[in-house]
């Protein structure tokens, strides 16, 4: 009965190492995302409380997002620059140029956050987001608002933020290229049909050498680029979470070799959008939950096979390769505390003499100020506003990372070693 019972005992041990052995181990030095893109769905328009949760998701792998447009949902540039500001992040905010009595209104939108949060934690505004590629404009009436808004930002606002624009990297012509402070360039070897990942990212990267050839010394930022991980085939490429996998890693490693900053479309994925490509290019689900194929990675092993010298800086270059490290990843922002809003007079000259098209974003009742948040509401005589349900419930544990991870998904060591050293006592306390 003894060496039955020592018998079962060393089964248990054994099944106790081999349980813990084979578990997840975390990565060390997990690579942050220098910025990502977050998509709102302006037919769906998030609460305050909302957008704060996703901010916070957010920032446990990335520092900085990018918004696309503040005249939907009430301003939303003011609600998601109010919670970067309370998390210590940064913002990219974007307004819409056409048509112009949108542009108005996005003025208007501007000049609220200006009067009352400051642009603290807000790095640049951008003007369109492939309005060329759209042909909603032309280089020429896109450039003029631009410079419109330079001046709106310069000399009624007092600021001095970069104005920028995003469109596709052949299409910033010399009269566009003049009117900007900033080039983003979007980028989705998805949608030309590149396929192995390799070649893509030679396409990319040989892309982003073109922008920079062209851009007069300003600097070319990554404005979009990511990849869905459901949809149809285009060409080549497939929309897989496989595929999403595969092109992360040495996107980000490359970028950060290269010390390009980037915005990853996007952070969620999309519930009202009815095509299902466009609607699946989130590092998340709808609801939050983590994609499988967004795994934690590293970039200490990363060895650039892109056959294009581009304007990469050898790590031994930097003065301190530690401390471009954290500016890279955005470990050490500190932009909570926003700027005071500038003593001035508030123009008047901005606000549109029609009202914007409905049809962008459903017209209702007057929203409601959540009790958190002392966001200014415009009344629905004022701007077309959405309702949204009731936020959607973040899982906490994905934000609780381990300690060796900045943004990785709980392991499940800690379950397998509790199983099976309840086993393995169960079995002594049985046998012995």
């Amino acid at each position: 009965m003894m060496k039955f019972s020592a018998a079962l005992v060393v089964s248990a041990v054994c099944l106790l190492f081999f349980a813990t052995s084979s578990s997840a181990q975390p990565v060390q030095n997990v690579q942050r995302l220098w910025g990502v893109a977050y998509g709102v769905d302006y037919l769906n328009c998030p609460t305050y409380d909302k957008i704060y949760k996703d901010m916070q998701q957010i920032k446990t792998y990335s520092s900085r997002v990018r918004i696309y447009a503040c005249f939907y949902c009430n301003n939303i540039c003011y609600n998601v620059t109010k919670a970067t500001q309370e998390l210590g992040m940064e913002v990219l905010i974007g307004l819409q140029p056409a048509p112009a009595n949108e542009w108005a209104w996005e003025l208007l939108m501007l000049q609220q956050i200006s009067d009352t949060i400051g642009f603290g934690g807000v790095v640049g505004i951008t003007v369109g987001s492939e309005t060329i590629y759209r042909k909603d404009m032309t280089t020429t009436e896109l450039a003029k608002v631009i410079i419109d808004t330079r001046t709106f930002v310069r000399d009624q606002l007092g600021s001095n933020l970069p104005i920028g624009s995003a469109d596709i990297h052949n299409y910033f012509d010399e009269v566009l290229t003049n009117a900007v402070d900033e080039i983003y360039i979007n980028s989705f070897p998805y949608w030309i049909g590149i396929n192995p990942i390799d070649v893509a990212l030679k396409a990319m990267f040989d892309h982003y050498d073109v922008a920079v050839s062209k851009a007069k010394g300003k600097p070319v930022i990554w404005g979009e680029m990511g990849w869905p991980t459901k949809g149809h085939k285009v060409g080549e490429a497939e929309a897989t979470p496989e595929k999403l996998r595969a092109f992360l890693k040495p996107f980000t490693c490359e970028c950060k070799l290269r010390n390009q900053k980037f915005y990853w479309f996007s952070a969620y994925d999309r519930d009202s959008n009815s095509a299902e490509t466009e609607a699946n290019w989130g590092l998340f689900y709808t609801n939050g939950q983590r994609k499988d194929a967004f795994e934690d990675f590293t970039c200490d092993d990363y060895v650039s096979t892109v056959e294009t010298p581009g304007d990469a800086t050898k790590p031994d270059d930097w003065k301190d390769k530690a401390t471009h490290d954290a500016d890279w990843d955005g470990k050490d922002i500190k932009s909570s505390s926003p700027n005071p809003a500038p003593s001035r007079t508030v123009a008047t000259t901005v606000a549109p003499t029609t009202l914007p098209p409905t049809t962008l974003a459903p017209a209702t009742s007057q929203p409601e100020v959540t009790s958190n948040t002392d966001a200014p509401v415009l009344t629905s005589e004022q701007v077309a506003t959405s309702t949204s349900d009731t936020p959607i419930d973040v899982d906490t544990n994905a934000q609780n990372q381990d300690t060796q991870s900045g943004f990785g998904r709980q392991q499940n060591g800690s379950a397998s070693l509790f199983v099976s050293s309840s086993l393995l006592i169960f079995l002594a306390f049985l046998f012995l």
